[in-house]
């Protein structure tokens, strides 16, 4: 995106040292950014909970998602992509609640070169 004058910044609500890991084992370049108890996600209205069986189910499957975020409660954000431009104001967002439903790269790269 670099060559586009974008820059990519990842916030995740994750532990540091789990995303360090997940950055070296995929070979990521881009900033990721702490969002400690969700405090940049809950500001911009994208968290949510699950229930009950939810979070028992996950817990079947080795992943606790309150302890990876150091959090006493099971939150985590709604995927969300923000375009913001220079002047500091959002030129798009994407923000699905169903996190398989990702906005995909190429559109981002269009919309990065409507702005240059």
């Amino acid at each position: 995106m670099l060559d586009h004058g974008g820059k990519l910044i990842i916030f995740s609500p994750q532990l540091p040292e789990h995303s360090r890991k997940m950055a070296e084992e995929n070979g990521f370049t881009f900033p990721l950014v702490y969002d400690k108890e969700l405090t940049l996600s809950n500001g911009l209205g994208l968290t949510h909970g699950f229930p009950k069986e939810l979070s028992e189910l996950y817990l079947q499957f080795g992943l606790d998602v309150a302890k990876a975020n150091d959090m006493d409660t099971w939150q985590l954000p709604m995927p969300a992509r923000y375009l913001v431009d220079n002047e500091g104001l959002i030129r798009d967002a994407a923000i699905n609640p169903n996190y398989a439903q990702r906005p995909e790269p190429t559109e981002m790269l269009d919309l990065l070169k409507m702005l240059t």
